[in-house]
């Protein structure tokens, strides 16, 4: 992630590069829900429940910048992210 900035999943095209379950290397679609250690991803075969820790998302900003996110720097409630923005 970029220097502390706050990325929301949520309605973003993710994809999978790597994972701890080598078989999710390569999901992808857009987020439709986040856990404190799981992102969940629809894909055309459904959705996907992926876990956080050990994974490396690749993820398409609505400005059309592909970033990465480590899977590990992201575990927490969605809701601790939120609260994280206004603290500011």
């Amino acid at each position: 992630m970029r220097n502390n900035e706050l990325i929301l999943l949520i309605g973003l095209n993710v994809k999978v590069k790597e994972a701890l379950n080598r078989l999710q290397n390569g999901i992808e679609g857009i987020a439709v829900g986040e856990t404190m250690k799981t992102v969940i991803i629809n894909t055309k075969d459904g959705d996907k429940i992926i876990p956080k820790k050990g994974s490396i998302f690749e993820v398409k900003l609505p400005s059309g910048e592909i970033i990465r996110i480590s899977g590990d720097e992201i575990i927490c409630r969605p809701e601790e992210l939120t609260k994280r923005a206004h603290q500011g």
